[in-house]
């Protein structure tokens, strides 16, 4: 019985990876590629580096500019 709890209990963290890091692509706060948050978390394995590495890259990365054609003209 205690084999199904543990089953159980890991399948509704998975769930609950997917569900938040569904949610944090859709918000653009990680890149579509990211693939390790999720794992680590439904595993609870996650640490705070692991955090700061997702948001960081795209908290980072460059803002591009872009003209609105009747602001061109």
């Amino acid at each position: 019985m205690e084999t199904y709890l543990i089953n159980d209990m890991s399948k509704s963290n998975a769930e609950l990876a997917k569900i938040i890091d569904d949610k944090l692509k859709a918000a653009g706060l990680i890149n579509d590629t990211e693939t390790q948050l999720g794992i680590k978390l439904a595993k609870g394995t996650l640490k705070d580096v692991d955090w700061k590495l997702a948001f960081e890259e795209v908290l980072n990365k460059p803002v591009t500019k872009t003209i609105d054609t009747d602001e061109a003209k």
